[in-house]
């Protein structure tokens, strides 16, 4: 599965990591997840 994100969702994904120091690998897994459950 491949999964795309423009620019800003990027950014905003990263600075949250940043933010909370947590991996952005782990948020992002997480939100796909979510997604792909809410479906």
């Amino acid at each position: 599965m491949e999964i795309l994100i423009d620019s800003y969702v990027y950014d905003e994904l990263k600075k949250h990591c940043e933010k909370n120091k947590v991996p952005m690998s782990m948020v992002a897994t997480k939100a796909i997840k979510q997604y792909l459950n809410a479906e």
